[in-house]
């Protein structure tokens, strides 16, 4: 999946054209094609007038550490309480949640952030799994050298907290080239260090390891999530399990789990049934008193004290735990050319939150070669159908060409 033109926005081309630096808001019009007679001319002063008018967004979340799940397919997106990230191998972008600009995560002075010129750009540094805080960033490098050090960036520097001295024979057959490469996530001042098919518990202020590392099953993980001394996770095999840090006991609840979400009240999952079908369950934090929930139901979901965000073929929902209501969201966003935002594929739609913050986040960055992609993300009030939206603009790229964006 690619994000790079779809974000860049009318005035900061027009500066890319004059200055090549790159950024982009999504309240502007995309100039990704101008008329060479014209030499790609915008103006500026029309564009930063609208800009100074339109109202800034109420950001109320205060995250201090993102202490979200890990995840396999979700990890490319994180947020603090001001803005979120769509992270990706080659690209690197943070949306300003207040007012919807879009810029890149390189904050070096004067960098193009240009793939073939601008070599330490850190746009294209092969940066893995980023956890968010309110006033930098925690992130892995895919590197031979640095693959064991998870470093944390702050005020435009950047250091090495921790190290991994650990793998597993399974990490060795997989990862031969970069052993001792880790997952990560924090919770409750804890940072769980996690391979292919292990993690240990590391004190997260000290950054001293407090366990030694547990195996579990065969298989290479998925998904982990913890609440209180309980840890669970999926593997490549469709596996859930669960392990008791405090009697630890090691037990394997299923055969059939996707997704998982561990909470105060249990441990949440789906199982794949073929054929673009998915249930969600439930059981105890204890592992046991398995219950189904919702039938029929899309690849992700997201828990809350009182609700479940899940989607279905026709869109997003939101499940009331207490009464077993369940009620659409209609996602909605006009863009500027007065075309609807339209889900490719609602069925994939991620939820993107943690235990700390206040919403729920669903991003839709499509990219599909020949067809129109309404990218866009909205920022739900949790136990809520209320939410904004911000413009990531219409994506458009014909058959063996490069994309560009139609409309903000």
């Amino acid at each position: 999946m690619k994000i790079k033109a779809r974000f860049f926005c009318a005035v900061l081309s027009a500066i890319i054209l004059m200055t090549g630096c790159s950024s982009g808001s999504s309240s502007q019009k995309d100039i990704s094609s101008p008329d060479s007679s014209q030499g790609g001319y915008v103006d500026v002063s029309e564009t930063q007038e609208k800009i100074e008018k339109e109202a800034k967004r109420e950001v109320s979340d205060t995250v201090e550490i993102n202490d979200r799940r890990r995840g396999l397919l979700d990890s490319g997106y994180n947020f603090n309480g001001s803005e979120f990230m769509i992270w990706q191998t080659d690209e690197k972008k943070k949306i300003d949640l207040a007012t919807g600009h879009i810029s890149s995560f390189c904050d070096i002075t004067g960098c193009a952030h240009d793939e073939n010129t601008s070599k330490g750009c850190l746009e294209f540094q092969p940066m893995n799994s980023p956890v968010m805080t309110k006033d930098g960033c925690y992130y892995t490098l895919y590197t031979q050298g640095d693959c064991k050090k998870l470093f944390y960036r702050s005020g435009g520097e950047d250091r090495a907290v921790f190290e991994n001295t650990y793998f597993s024979d399974l990490d060795a057959k997989l990862e031969p080239d970069h052993k001792g490469a880790f997952g990560y996530m924090f919770r409750d001042g804890v940072l769980y260090i996690m391979g292919q098919n292990w993690f240990y518990t590391v004190d997260a202020k000290t950054m001293k390891q407090t366990s030694e590392p547990v195996l579990i099953g065969d298989s290479p993980m998925w998904y982990a999530d913890v609440s209180g001394e309980h840890f669970y996770m999926t593997n490549e095999n469709y596996e859930l399990w669960h392990y008791d840090m405090k009697t630890h006991k090691l037990i394997k609840l299923d055969d059939k789990a996707v997704r998982l979400q561990a909470t105060s009240d249990g441990v949440y999952y789906n199982k794949y049934l073929g054929e673009r079908k998915w249930t969600l369950y439930r059981r105890d934090l204890d592992g046991q008193s398995e219950k189904q929930l919702i039938e029929n139901v899309g690849v992700d979901f997201f828990v809350t004290d009182k609700s479940i965000y899940c989607t279905k073929e026709d869109g997003a929902y939101i499940f009331d735990k207490a009464s077993g209501e369940i009620k659409k969201i209609n996602l909605e966003l006009t863009y500027e050319n007065g075309e609807k935002y339209t889900a490719k594929d609602p069925m994939y739609l991620t939820f993107v939150s943690c235990p700390s913050s206040q919403y729920v986040y669903v991003p839709d960055c499509s990219n599909v070669t020949g067809e129109k992609c309404y990218n866009a993300l909205f920022r739900i009030k949790k136990d809520t159908a209320d939410y904004d939206a911000i413009s990531l603009g219409i994506y458009y790229q014909p058959e063996g060409q490069n994309g560009s964006i139609i409309s903000y």
